[in-house]
């Protein structure tokens, strides 16, 4: 499916909120307890692995804010989530990825035009562990470092074989080239972090929302053992971290969209999650995380001038 520029999506989904929220309010007074609406009944989301913690939270709050609305998620790595929605487990997904092509005609072929929403844009966090010294590199370092040709032996730990990030990174930055048997995959995001933690001849590869929380207890005991390494883009002399003023200005070379794409244009509520995400609420959780809203929360600032 293919994104068209941010203002364009702006207005469309603008104007479509708005409609769904005249819809959802006169739904809501005349709903049965058994069906579904925007707000209420029961819908399978399953979420890409490396975005587990900002979508607990994004999860958790349109809970408590509905109720009714009964949310059956679960986190596996990005090709897991795409066999989930192929295969109807999941009505709704949240991915780092648009739809290919052979995907959409597939879904044609059976009466689905799944609708993607982009609602941030994430980073991949580079991580090596506290003591390590290299801590910078460019972009030219990794590629070579992931097919092993750098000048100093290290370790590559992945979250997952079939994860996101994998993915990412061999698509957007190896092109035809493929990981050497420096790299190594574990099973999720926390496990390449304890991993870190204990070697420092290794980098890892993570999703950025895993450590970017400054609030969560969990993620300063995760940096007490490792750190993010910063990323110099191709004929920059910047080395960076996945901050959100980088990830914005798409100055951090490892930066990425997030999507939450619907099953089928049914309002229910797969099209609700996609409200909440889009909103205000749901995209100042994205701010809180320090990754970037795809639309910016509004702050009202009052200076007293007397």
């Amino acid at each position: 499916m293919h994104i068209l520029t941010k203002m364009n999506i702006l207005k469309f989904f603008l104007f479509f909120f708005t409609l769904l929220e005249l819809f959802s309010c006169n739904q809501n007074k005349n709903t049965k307890n058994n069906e579904e609406t925007t707000t209420t009944g029961t819908i399978c989301v399953s979420v890409d692995e490396s975005l587990r913690p900002l979508m607990e939270a994004e999860l958790n709050v349109f809970g408590y804010l509905y109720a009714d609305a009964h949310i059956k998620v679960s986190f596996k790595p990005e090709a897991g989530v795409m066999n989930d929605f192929k295969n109807d487990s999941a009505r709704a997904i949240i991915v780092t990825r648009e739809l290919t092509a052979n995907e959409m005609a597939y879904f044609r072929s059976i009466q689905y035009i799944p609708i993607a929403l982009p609602f941030a844009k994430d980073g991949i966090s580079v991580i090596v562990n506290k003591k390590n010294r290299l801590d910078s590199f460019t972009v030219a370092d990794l590629k070579q470092i992931l097919t092993d040709k750098w000048t100093k032996k290290m370790l590559v730990v992945f979250d997952n074989s079939a994860s996101s990030t994998v993915r990412w990174l061999t698509d957007s930055l190896l092109k035809k080239e493929v990981l050497a048997k420096n790299c190594f995959a574990v099973e999720t995001n926390p496990e390449v972090i304890k991993y870190i933690s204990e070697h420092e001849n290794a980098i890892g590869i993570i999703g950025t929302s895993w450590i970017s929380d400054k609030d969560d207890s969990a993620v300063t005991l995760r940096l007490s053992t490792i750190k993010r390494a910063r990323i110099a883009a191709a004929g920059s002399v910047d080395y960076l971290e996945p901050f959100q003023s980088e990830i914005q200005t798409e100055r951090y070379a490892l930066a990425r969209m997030v999507y939450v794409i619907q099953r089928d244009g049914k309002l229910g509520l797969g099209t609700g999650l996609q409200h909440f995400l889009f909103s205000e609420k749901g995209q100042m959780i994205v701010l809180k995380f320090g990754l970037m809203p795809y639309t910016q929360p509004e702050r009202s600032i009052h200076l007293n001038l007397n």
